[in-house]
């Protein structure tokens, strides 16, 4: 009687054992967390081309990645880091591009990364990221930047007058300019300090 008692729990340890181990995650889902951990082909393939012999190459590359936006981010951020000059200064210019994107979300990765980039012990990266951080909030406007530091009367020599919305602050207000879809922010000097999207803008 004892020696039952005793192998009682035994075996529902080597049960309860049994059933976990048997417990796999399905295999389509296996093979969707493979494939999600697995970098994308092509976006490899256009950061492996930003150091092609030929200029069209590099230019469609660029292009293509900037396009990929969120998704092609952490490989750009990757060729940053390249030894290779080209390279490197494309992957700056790409992450440029990507703060203009009209997807929040991108814009706004962009720029949480490249204020990462100023901890870098590399003052080249440094220099790059406070230049993209600069000009995070110009706009190109039919061929023009509208950018910070721009008065309102150079402003409206650009886009001409619209109009204004509440101030926010002693001195500081706001314009819109409906037909360009564009809020611009000014101080009390008024000078742009900010240029954003009216409808997705980046904060």
């Amino acid at each position: 009687m004892k020696r039952s008692m005793w192998m009682l729990p035994v075996a529902l340890l080597l049960a309860a054992g049994t059933q976990v181990y048997s417990a796999e995650p399905p295999s389509g889902q296996a093979a969707s967390e493979n494939t999600a951990s697995k970098p994308d082909p092509q976006i490899a393939k256009w950061i492996s081309q930003l150091d092609s012999n030929e200029f069209k190459v590099r230019e469609q590359a660029a292009q293509g990645l900037i396009k990929a936006g969120l998704k092609a981010l952490p490989a750009v951020l990757k060729a940053i880091e390249s030894k290779q000059p080209e390279v490197r200064s494309r992957a700056f210019q790409i992450l440029f591009a990507m703060s203009k994107s009209d997807d929040k979300p991108t814009a706004n990765a962009v720029l949480a990364a490249t204020k990462e980039i100023l901890k870098s012990p590399d003052l080249h990266r440094v220099a790059q990221a406070n230049k993209i951080l600069k000009k995070i909030h110009e706009w190109k406007i039919q061929g023009k930047w509208i950018i910070v530091g721009m008065t309102r009367s150079q402003v409206e020599a650009i886009l001409g007058y619209d109009r204004d919305i509440d101030g926010f602050g002693p001195g500081y207000f706001t314009m819109e300019y409906l037909k360009h879809d564009l809020s611009i922010d000014f101080n009390a000097n008024s000078r742009v300090i900010r240029v954003g999207k009216l409808a997705s803008g980046r904060d």
